[in-house]
């Protein structure tokens, strides 16, 4: 099945924890565009089973002329040189030719974070419910534990699948640095790549720019970790924010000491040396 006659499709693609739902909540503010619900629906991926009727129903404006979806796990992909090794991190999905198929003309948003700095920050988002972080963390040491935790970072392996089916014109790489630095510049720039008139000022930008992922304090860590995550966005839904906000820290709350950092960027340097070249190309 195709995209509606008269949709543009947008995907947000990711990194993972690289400001993605800030990005898609400022893009959903402008007229005729229509943000998921939920921002993730993960449909080229984990649903994909559920048919294009269940994805096409999550968009709750049919009238809108451009669609977003702003799944990360769309750059959870199991590089191509290991697709045939079946305990490879990643995932198989052929997910760039799923969206080639359903929507040729799309567009794909990719914004890159410092590749150490987000996979920090998704094993802190990882461990929110769970607890076992203190104040330090070796990086490497986790990340052979759970490998899917760096696998986003490898941003030239993701965007060389994305290549293989789609035109260079097709795909904005961002800067989260930009992102943060200068968010009215950023988002009027991913505006204007979707095809929609740029209008924001400071004052339109949502005020949260952070996924609202939340642990809590002390003794109510073990009730957590006993429900489900369907229980728990309930519980976030039924709760006043106010009262939200006494009891609840968020994800990132305490500063995280990387005690092989060292180790962890030269692991990463041709990442960076990758995003270097990116952020030439396309510069703010």
């Amino acid at each position: 099945m195709q995209a509606p006659e008269g949709k543009t499709f947008v995907f947000i693609i990711g990194a993972q924890k690289a400001g993605t739902t800030f990005l898609a909540a400022s893009l959903a503010r402008l007229p005729d565009i229509c943000l998921c619900e939920p921002k993730e629906p993960q449909f080229f991926t984990t649903h994909f089973g559920r048919g294009f009727d269940y994805y096409l129903g999550l968009f709750p404006d049919p009238a809108a002329r451009i669609w977003i979806d702003a799944s990360t796990t769309y750059s959870f992909l199991r590089p191509r040189a290991d697709l045939d090794t079946p305990d490879a991190p990643g995932l198989p999905d052929p997910v760039p030719a799923r969206l080639k198929a359903f929507a040729p003309d799309c567009k794909i948003i990719y914004v890159l974070r410092d590749p150490v700095d987000r996979a920090v920050s998704a094993v802190v988002h990882a461990d929110r419910f769970k607890g076992r972080l203190g104040t330090s963390l070796s990086l490497m040491d986790w990340l052979q534990r759970d490998p899917m935790a760096g696998l986003p970072s490898r941003y030239s392996e993701q965007l060389a699948r994305y290549l293989e089916v789609f035109e260079r014109n097709q795909i904005l790489v961002l800067d989260f640095k930009d992102l943060t630095r200068n968010p009215v510049e950023t988002v009027n720039r991913c505006a204007r790549f979707i095809g929609v008139e740029p209008v924001f000022g400071a004052q339109d930008l949502p005020t949260e720019k952070k996924h609202e992922s939340f642990r809590l304090p002390g003794p109510l860590m073990p009730l957590v970790r006993l429900t489900s995550r369907e229980t728990r966005a309930r519980l976030k839904g039924w709760l006043p924010r106010a009262l939200l906000r006494k009891v609840m820290l968020p994800a990132s709350a305490g500063k995280i000491e990387v005690t092989d950092r060292p180790e962890a960027d030269a692991a990463f340097a041709a990442e960076r040396d990758f995003m270097a070249r990116e952020f030439t190309r396309n510069p703010l």
